[in-house]
């Protein structure tokens, strides 16, 4: 009988060792993943600042460390994959958007980059699907439909082209590039009205755009308003458009 209660109590005790064995190797494991976290994002916020100077070898350095200590943070995966893709590393940046996807598959960023990709190595196809994919989980993605309209205007539908535009435009009103390409395809379709249109409002958003004043002022002779031509002309020649210099010199009299 006293063996039998002696050897509950060496059970009650190894229990009891275990159980605080246990607390501690799990407090011990919830501190190393905290400080692997703060490492995380100590490295993640240094390679965002590296990025945004466009120090793109020294951003994936530092995303290499923040992933080492933080393999499951699926953002890590994405920024990463936008250096590679400024470094022309597509395979690379297609692996780590495709490790980002086994992570999270409902991030609008995953299917535009994808799709971005696509879209560089002339796949079309596959780019428009990507690209349909992200405007469905963010809908006014304005830079997924500026591209979808590139992609139209490769395939000269000009009509879809001008849609997709359109509706970046609306979504992001304050894109130099949108209005730019939207007034060139109104140009070359002979619309100088809405080409004008769109040529001055580059000039607003970026004044100090030559192309943008030598293409007004070539809408505008188009339009027969040849003082306002030449006035655009001289500010695309004060910007140093030797193209707009050469229109003074043959146009202006």
């Amino acid at each position: 009988m006293i063996i039998i209660q002696r050897q509950n109590m060496i059970n009650r005790y190894l229990k009891y060792k275990l159980l605080v064995l246990l607390v501690f190797i799990s407090f011990f494991l919830q501190i190393n993943s905290i400080n692997a976290q703060t490492e995380s994002e100590k490295y993640f916020a240094s390679a965002f600042g590296k990025y945004q100077n466009k120090d793109y070898y020294g951003a994936l350095i530092d995303y290499n460390h923040a992933i080492r200590n933080n393999p499951v943070n699926y953002k890590l995966y994405l920024c990463r994959s936008i250096v590679y893709i400024e470094l022309q590393e597509y395979t690379k940046a297609m692996a780590d958007l495709d490790t980002a996807m086994k992570y999270e598959i409902n991030d609008a960023e995953i299917h535009f980059y994808l799709a971005y990709i696509a879209y560089k190595n002339n796949n079309d196809s596959s780019a428009l699907k990507s690209f349909d994919r992200a405007i469905v989980l963010k809908p006014d993605y304005a830079e997924a439909f500026y591209y979808k309209s590139m992609i139209m205007l490769s395939r000269k539908d000009t009509l879809a082209a001008i849609k997709f535009l359109d509706t970046a435009i609306m979504v992001s009103n304050e894109e130099f590039m949108y209005y730019f390409k939207r007034a060139k395809i109104y140009y070359q379709k002979g619309n100088y009205e809405n080409a004008s249109y769109n040529f001055k409002k580059c000039t607003e958003l970026r004044p100090a755009n030559s192309e943008s004043y030598y293409n007004l002022g070539m809408s505008n002779y188009k339009l027969k308003n040849y003082e306002e031509a030449c006035e655009n002309w001289y500010q695309a020649s004060k910007l140093g458009n030797t193209a707009a210099r050469k229109a003074i010199i043959n146009y202006c009299r």
